[in-house]
């Protein structure tokens, strides 16, 4: 059999080489020749695996033989290929026709620049589908020019290198005919063969295993006609086993899929999202070096990274560039035009870039010759009659391409088309057909022609005529890009008068202003924000999204007409969109330049003026918000690198203490900015120590650090109240809570300080402490304590051992059992202190064990968990000591024993009847589970699950969820007595939680056990044991891909006594989603006898709860299941469940039904209308439809 690849011999590589010669080629022409990739033509010639059809077709162009060529396989590689299969002829037209594709997915003007993270997310969700035999469809999303076809090409030769068995990779530049033979052309694209892609697809699986289908810029050709047809073709791929990837623009994806439910119905699990980020700033140095060194031939780093460096430090203060440079085409634009002399403009836009763009690189001639300016006006006129017919060949979408024989060039026309080819601005695409070098440039080329030439002016009247019709507003989808990019070029006043005349209660004419308006040079453009933010203001969410995007992106200049349009968002709109607003604000505070206005005090003074129900409620919000706002200044780069103004700072502490213990967090972090001078520190520090700190871990944190940051600052000074030593710091009399800090604080500066930690250690052993001192013995333990969290052990460690032993007191001894605890405990989280020190401290403490063995018995125990020598040692304390010892005594050394050793058993056995005997018996239990897997030992460990002690029962019954969680094997009907005997709701709840780990492993578990367990539980309410229930019942559903009636009907009776018993307006939100889960797997069985019941079950669950807190996700795919069995089951919950005559429910649920009714009848369906229509139904539920609908 044939095998798949072939290798040049030597000499065969010398025929090819004077073949090449003889012809007058080169390796790069060979290339452009055949449509194959360099990297393809390169292992040809230097005796690497080449695929055999490419192999025979390279010979065949050089009129070579390929079996003169080819080196002879050796017979185990022949053996091993015979294995692979022969390659089809289909298979190799189908590469053939993939690596022409291939070829024209490198990026312009940039070299390619690695994304490995990326590619890899995105191949390992390939391999899902191909490796793991599931159904993927992988959707590449990104925006215009973040590289969506450079990293689709990186796929495919990813794919290609790891023999995946068929590839098949088609530009949607190359579909030029109609949606009807959408199929057909995709077929033919990759194949030349006039054919269905879904037959062609199905062939090659069939003969060569499951395979891959690449489509690239599937935006280019979307309209509303082609999404149910993709839907049909992605369907009937899926089922054919073939994993399709395909790249779009995220707003067009968005556009048109969404909602997700609808436009891939059938397969929506199967949708995995891989977002192409933005470019991060190694990478744009990356990229700006690999420019240099492609442009300029320049190969030293230092230029390069020089220019990158600079328009980093640039964009840091300046949104609208840092657009620019993490857009990887727009980079590579911006280094082209100012890359060798350096000088970027500060407050460059993308549509300044293009008008660059065009001025320096398209109207000019870049060659020195009597024509240049000729050349270069010829050059313009061209581009701009290009545009034109592109336009003019458009109907639902935009057509990116024309044909050669379309331009008729004379002389000097074609000499600027040679240089617009030249300069890349112009792509050959094959077929005789040229493009743009991005669908971008078309569209600002476009409005050009618009602009500046009579034609153009004819049909732009003609469109915007149109456009000002209400009706006319999403004609072309596609026409409101074009349309932002000439109300950019238009003047000041003709963009007003365009503006004004604009439908802008319509989604797409919204946006297209507000993002043109941000884009203008006259800072008073920006101006219509505030006009549009009224019509925002009532038609909802989706028209604010926008105003702040375009808010998000505007240059310097237009940043107070933002600042003010951002306040009055955080001031008059939904929770939503005030938290987006004041994460924007956050960022553009670190841009503003403080003159006479502080912007801080107008934030404040704007959310704490917000309309609320209640003064609490609004107060809340309020707060809420303005920690957004704080969150994002302390986040954004310019806060951390270039210092911070000193009236923010200012602000900040004075409302400190009204803000949230999150933002008081983050205003502490920003007090400890590096540059912040410490004399502000210090004055911030003795501001807030006036009152108590909360119990917030991350507020407690920042002040920790705060303080022990400025300690050594202070205790010089003598003058504060942390006195004039770290203990007196330690002991201050501060506002509750701040004894936490304090300790905290000087344990840190303990780990690197011998003699503090001396200090500490003395106080804390000092004798006969009267009662009022004891704070003090407190705050040692607590500060050595933190020493040693924070790798201090050592250090504590060797203080104690310069102790002499023989004057160590019992209470004492208890004090240093902590810290020896506390040292091992960190030992065993990684922060160990050493073998030898481990001995010394053992050794220390042994000669005392005699006297006091309740205290050293435990000490030695725990540290024979980090040293094993020891072990015998603390058997033989053990027993040296068991005779002498009161039982008092005895079962206080059990309670502090770290490990129980088995000699011991009998002992703990012969005493069950005291608490810690059998406290001990459950780690005793637990560790031979842990070393045997002893069923005896699980069957004790149940007994003591049943304990009348409370704290024996939970102690085990965590013990034996823990066992679980390690992978010991239990049996399902080891749970089923506990649970019904126990009255303790903690070792149920474990027992339960146990169970389902059972069951989702393939533990030993049968239908009858299920069942019992329901007759145990069909009384309970208690969420803590309900939820697990439901889990449970998920598991074992989805374990057996199957449930009896029996079992089926006990879930929709327990879930309807649920609802029927419930206390509350609404049930339990864990319990209601838990129910929801359940029920979409018993739905996703597609039982048809269920469905009534089923249907039944979920209306009534659905008209008890708020799902806003309940996974949409599982609901909205319940509602479409039940749907499937009966088409009016949506209509009855739109008619009988959402309004009734005494209530309407939560707007989150009639969202959801929302959803599900666009998922399974479109966004125009009757139902939809009704509840428009209908008064009752909240505004947000139709805001919801009308943006399905317009967007």
């Amino acid at each position: 059999m044939a095998k798949r690849s072939l290798i040049a011999s030597s000499e065969g590589i010398k025929r090819a080489r004077l073949a090449l010669t003889r012809r007058k080629l080169t390796q790069s022409a060979l290339v452009q020749e055949l449509g194959t990739s360099w990297s393809t033509i390169n292992k040809f010639f230097n005796s690497k695996p080449v695929d055999r059809y490419i192999f025979a077709t390279i010979c065949e162009r050089l009129d070579l033989d390929w079996q003169d060529i080819a080196a002879p396989l050796p017979a185990d590689k022949e053996e091993e290929s015979g294995k692979e299969g022969e390659i089809s002829s289909e298979l190799a037209a189908v590469k053939h026709h993939s690596q022409l594709a291939r070829a024209g997915l490198d990026p312009y003007i940039l070299p390619r620049i690695p994304r490995e993270p990326l590619l890899q997310k995105c191949v390992t969700a390939i391999q899902r589908g191909v490796k793991e035999n599931k159904r993927r469809v992988i959707p590449i999303l990104g925006a215009a020019g973040y590289g969506k076809s450079t990293i689709l090409g990186s796929i495919y030769d990813e794919l290609e290198k790891e023999e995946t068995a068929w590839v098949a990779l088609v530009r949607c530049s190359d579909l030029i005919e109609t949606v009807d033979t959408f199929a057909v052309e995709l077929g033919e694209k990759i194949s030349g063969v006039r054919e269905s892609i879904v037959k062609i697809a199905h062939r090659l699986t069939a003969q060569h295993g499951r395979g891959v289908l690449l489509i690239d810029t599937l935006d280019l050709i979307l309209e509303k006609k082609l999404v149910p047809v993709l839907r049909s073709v992605l369907l009937q791929l899926l089922e054919n086993g073939t994993t399709v990837v395909f790249t779009c623009r995220e707003s067009d994806y968005r556009d048109f899929f969404e909602p997700h439910h609808e436009s891939f119905a059938g397969f929506t699990d199967s949708i995995e999202r891989c977002l192409i980020p933005e470019f991060n700033n190694d990478e744009v140095k990356e990229a700006a070096k690999a420019f240099y060194q492609k442009e300029f031939g320049v190969e030293t780093p230092e230029v390069s990274i020089n220019f990158a460096e600079k328009i980093i430090a640039l964009s840091t203060d300046n949104k609208s560039l840092a657009d620019i440079t993490r857009n990887p085409l727009l980079l590579a634009l911006m280094c082209k035009l100012f890359g060798e002399d350096g000088n970027v403009p500060e407050d460059l836009t993308v549509s300044q870039l293009y008008q660059k763009y065009w001025d320096m690189r398209i109207a000019t001639s870049r060659k020195q010759h009597p024509d240049s300016r000729r050349i270069g006006m010829v050059k313009k006129n061209l581009c701009l009659a290009i545009a034109e017919a592109m336009y003019n060949s458009s109907d639902e979408r935009l057509r990116d391409f024309v044909y050669e024989n379309q331009l008729q060039l004379n002389e000097t026309e074609f000499l600027a088309y040679e240089e617009l080819q030249s300069d890349g601005i112009l792509q050959e695409l094959g077929a005789d057909r040229v493009s743009f070098f991005h669908q971008t440039f078309l569209e600002y080329a476009i409005a050009r022609w618009f602009e500046s030439t009579p034609k153009g002016e004819q049909e732009k009247h003609h469109l915007l005529n149109q456009l000002t019709q209400p009706e006319n507003a999403y004609i072309k989808h596609y026409i409101w890009p074009v349309v932002r990019q000439l109300l950019n070029l238009v003047n000041f006043a003709e963009f007003y008068r365009i503006a004004d005349t604009l439908e802008k209660e319509k989604l797409l004419p919204f946006r297209t202003v507000a993002f043109a308006s941000v884009s203008r040079t006259e800072v008073e453009s920006s101006n219509i924000l505030l006009q549009l933010l009224q019509n925002a203001l009532q038609q909802g969410e989706a028209y604010q999204d926008i105003l702040l995007v375009a808010a998000s992106s505007a240059p310097n200049r237009h940043i107070q007409n933002v600042w003010t349009l951002l306040l009055e968002i955080m001031n008059k709109a939904g929770m939503t969109s005030a938290s987006k607003a004041a994460d924007i604000a956050g960022e553009l505070l670190t841009r503003m330049k403080i003159s006479t206005e502080n912007p801080v005090e107008q934030a404040i003074l704007a959310v704490s003026d917000r309309q609320a129900a209640s003064k609490r409620e609004r107060e809340q919000n309020s707060v809420n918000i303005f920690g957004k706002l704080v969150t994002s200044y302390s986040k954004t780069p310019k806060t951390w690198g270039h210092g911070i103004d000193v009236r923010v700072l200012n602000s900040l502490k004075e409302h400190y203490f009204w803000f949230g213990s999150y933002t008081r967090a983050v205003v502490i972090q920003l007090y400890l900015t590096p540059g912040v001078p410490i004399e502000l520190q210090q004055e911030f520090l003795f501001h807030i120590i006036q009152r108590r700190i909360t119990e917030q871990e991350s507020e407690k944190e920042k002040a920790i650090e705060l303080l022990e940051h400025l300690l050594p600052s202070l205790i010089p000074l003598k003058t504060s109240v942390f006195g004039s030593s770290f203990l007196e710091a330690l002991n201050a009399s501060l506002a509750s809570g701040w004894d936490l800090v304090q300790a905290t604080a000087v344990g840190y500066r303990a780990v690197t300080d011998r003699e503090l930690v001396k200090i500490l250690i003395h106080e804390l052993l000092q004798e006969n402490v009267p009662e009022s001192e004891k704070e003090k013995l407190r705050r040692c333990l607590i500060a050595l304590s933190e020493a040693i969290n924070h790798g201090g052990g050592n250090s504590i460690a060797l203080s104690l051992l310069a102790l002499p032993i023989v004057s160590i007191s019992q209470n004492q001894l208890s004090l240093i059992f902590s810290l020896i605890a506390r040292i091992t405990n960190q030992a065993q989280n990684g922060k160990s202190i050493s073998e030898e020190l481990t001995l010394k401290l053992a050794n220390w403490i042994l000669p005392i064990a005699n006297i006091y063995p309740t205290e050293v018995i435990p000490i030695i125990d725990y540290l024979s968990s980090l040293e094993v020598q020891l072990k015998p040692s603390v058997e033989e304390l053990l027993e040296q000591s068991f005779p002498h010892l009161a039982p008092q005594q005895l079962n206080l050394v059990i309670k502090r024993l770290h490990n129980i050793p088995p000699l011991l058993e009998s002992y703990l056995i012969s005493n069950k009847k005291s608490k810690e005997s059998r406290l001990a018996l459950v780690r005793l239990y637990k560790q031979q589970v842990e070393n045997v897997q002893s069923r005896a030992a699980i069957a004790s460990l149940f007994g003591l699950c049943l304990d009348d002690s409370r704290e024996i029962a939970l102690d085990a019954g965590k013990a034996v969820l823990q066992l679980v969680e390690q992978k010991h094997e239990f049996k399902a009907l080891d749970f089923i007595s506990t649970i019904a005997k126990t009255k303790i709701l903690g070792v149920r709840q474990n027992c339960l939680k146990a169970l389902i780990q059972v069951v989702e492993s393939g533990g030993e578990t049968t239908e009858s056990d299920i069942l019992e367990i329901c007759q145990i539980l069909k009384d309970e309410n208690a969420p803590e044991l309900v939820q697990p229930f439901y889990s449970l019942a998920i598991a074992w559903i989805e374990r057996t891909k199957s449930i009896t009636d029996e079992l089926a009907e006990f879930i929709f009776n327990f879930t309807n006594r649920l609802v029927s018993s419930k206390q509350e307006k609404t049930i339990h939100n864990g319990i209601a989603n838990s129910a929801f889960i359940a029920l979409k797997n018993i739905a996703n069985l597609e039982y048809s006898h269920l469905s009534v019941q089923l249907g039944l079950c979920t209306r009534n669950l659905l008209r008890c709860t708020n799902v806003i807190k309940v996974n949409n996700g599982f609901l909205i795919g319940l509602l479409e299941k039940l749907t499937k069995f009966d088409p009016d089951f949506l209509a009855c919950i739109v008619r009988e469940d959402c309004v009734t005559e005494t209530d309407v429910l939560p707007s989150a649920n009639i969202s959801a039904v929302t959803v599900a009714i666009l998922y399974t009848q479109g966004q125009y369906s009757p139902l939809l209308d009704e509840m428009l229509n209908n008064e009752r139904i909240p505004q947000e539920v139709k805001n919801l439809i009308i943006r399905e609908r317009e967007g």
